[in-house]
């Protein structure tokens, strides 16, 4: 049983085995034990056995009502002062102690509100166990089963817990918070977390003992997003040939403005040309947006429309790429190997609520990425996608959920120069991402039909890195991925490039118009397969 209560053999004669813990107090009287109780026989001393015990030890009485989770026998004798916070047992267990190793909440809750920690007679909090080197938080988070009401015990525990105690690492070498880490006690991380940052970064940041590499070694690892190729707009839908420039220059009907890029001197570094009625429908913040914008004149286009800045983390190439889509239904990319590039087609996806199949292809090519950059690479992906900023929408899930594991595989070095509060609150919404995976898996993708549109399958691999590497941990799920399919897109006759009227739109400001084009740029698959996802790169062990 947790606890180990059962230190001592049992003795001949001691039919309740419930009470082997008890004869620890059956050791040879010492003088130093007569001077302390006065000589005198103590009244606890009448065993089944004519054992004599200490006052400090408790009678049989006492340790089988603990054992047996007799609440009602406890509060009796803890009124006649035969219960107390300081009594041990023979294995050296208060009856707090034992209390939680039973699981007898109602007990330990007595213990605690009886004789409250700190006070003089009250429970100690830093009881060690003598051969294991448990604390209290460890046993709480061994428990069998962690109730709303064992939650409470931990609470009441951690807050009257010295700090340095919280690092205490057992003879098995485990803080307790890789002990809850280990059994995916998430209610534990989140706690410590937000109410004790400073005592959780230490924890954290421990290079030897990682509570958040244990929780990433037990987790599901990120399933690999798929990308299912859209297909292009029709033949007789020419939206994109109102991108044509007319006989005097001009974009017909262009009544949107773009300023994307870097600022200098507060002009942007490109200005691109579209139409409200084509960019709102696909995006309803710039609905939003472009509704309060007003009309302004602009000469150089020769035209009239809302100006819109793109947020300046965006570049050129990145929005151009957005907006061909907008236009033709086709994904055109060539930075899917740019880690940057794509976190900043990303940023535009969640930032103004773009298409899913843009979204779903920035995440299936981060998925490769990620691993093989710095850990600082997954902090921004997870900034940009976790729910604080904005980016819990169920469609950044993948990308959120990769992040998040590999910070909390590099958690030990990357927040070592973090402010306390700060590491533990982007910490905390780390856990959840990684709790809510574990107890809300996504749903595998449908298999798809033999139709234009198909699916980019996962790329195979093996489930674990190498040893010492960044694999995924002992707890880890072979995916097993129903398509098998050639990335060779030619094959199934899927069209990357963009029409030709593309290649003749959109002037970049400080140029004459329309000399900035968007180009015929067509995605190139990768010329080998990704790495596993956390296999190889900057994230070692």
């Amino acid at each position: 049983p947790l606890g180990d209560t059962t230190d001592v053999t049992r003795r001949p004669g001691v039919e309740d085995p419930l009470l082997r813990t008890v004869p620890g107090t059956r050791r040879q009287r010492r003088p130093l034990d007569d001077s302390l109780s006065g000589s005198v026989a103590d009244p606890l001393s009448s065993s089944i056995l004519g054992s004599q015990y200490h006052a400090t030890a408790g009678s049989p009485e006492l340790w089988h009502a603990v054992h047996v989770g007799d609440l009602e026998a406890i509060k009796s004798l803890a009124a006649e002062g035969l219960c107390t916070a300081k009594m041990r047992d023979g294995s050296e267990h208060s009856v707090l102690w034992h209390a939680i190793a039973f699981n007898h909440v109602g007990i330990a809750t007595l213990m605690l509100e009886s004789f409250p920690p700190g006070t003089s007679g009250g429970v100690d909090v830093a009881e060690i166990h003598p051969r294991k080197g448990d604390t209290l938080l460890h046993l709480l988070c061994q428990t069998k089963s962690f109730s709303a009401d064992m939650a409470n015990l931990f609470k009441r525990i951690a807050v009257a817990m010295s700090p340095t105690l919280f690092q205490k690492v057992n003879y098995h070498g485990f803080t307790f918070m890789q002990v809850a880490a280990a059994s995916m006690n998430f209610w534990v991380l989140t706690y410590v977390l937000r109410n004790f940052p400073v005592q959780a970064k230490a924890l954290v940041c421990m290079p030897n003992h990682a509570p958040m590499k244990n929780l990433a070694e037990v987790v599901p690892q990120p399933s690999e997003p798929p990308f299912v190729v859209p297909e292009p707009f029709p033949e007789h839908f020419r939206v994109a040939d109102m991108l044509q420039q007319d006989d005097t220059g001009m974009v017909p009907y262009a009544d949107v403005a773009f300023d994307v890029g870097l600022d200098n001197a507060g002009v942007a570094a490109c200005r691109f040309l579209a139409h409200r009625i084509v960019v709102v429908s696909q995006s309803p913040v710039l609905f939003e947006a472009l509704e309060k914008c007003q009309m302004t004149e602009l000469p150089r286009e020769k035209t009239r429309a809302a100006v819109f800045r793109v947020d300046p983390k965006i570049s050129q190439e990145v929005w151009r790429s957005v907006l061909q889509f907008m236009y033709t239904g086709v994904v055109n990319c060539s930075y899917d190997q740019d880690v940057d590039q794509v976190i900043q087609l990303l940023r535009a996806c969640v930032l103004y609520k773009l298409p899913k199949p843009l979204f779903d292809f920035a995440q299936s090519r981060l998925y490769p990425l990620l691993p093989r950059s710095s850990p600082q690479v997954a902090l921004q992906v997870f900034a940009i996608t976790s729910p604080s900023s904005g980016g819990g929408a169920p469609e950044a899930r993948a990308a959120r959920e990769a992040a998040a594991y590999l910070l909390l595989r590099s958690a030990h070095r990357l927040f070592e120069g973090f402010e306390a509060d700060e590491a533990a609150q982007i910490l905390g919404r780390a856990v959840q991402t990684a709790e809510h995976a574990v107890f809300n898996p996504a749903a595998p993708p449908p298999p798809t039909a033999e139709t234009g549109s198909m699916v980019l399958p996962p790329t195979a691999g093996p489930a674990a890195g190498p040893a010492g590497g960044c694999g995924y941990g002992a707890a880890v799920f072979q995916q097993q991925h129903p398509l098998d399919q050639s990335l060779n897109m030619s094959r199934r006759g899927v069209r990357f490039e963009a029409p030709d009227v593309l290649a003749q739109s959109y002037g970049s400001l400080g140029q004459a118009p329309c000399a900035q084009s968007y180009g015929r740029v067509a995605f190139a698959p990768p010329a080998r397969a990704p790495q596993p996802f956390g296999a190889g790169g900057q994230l070692t062990a």
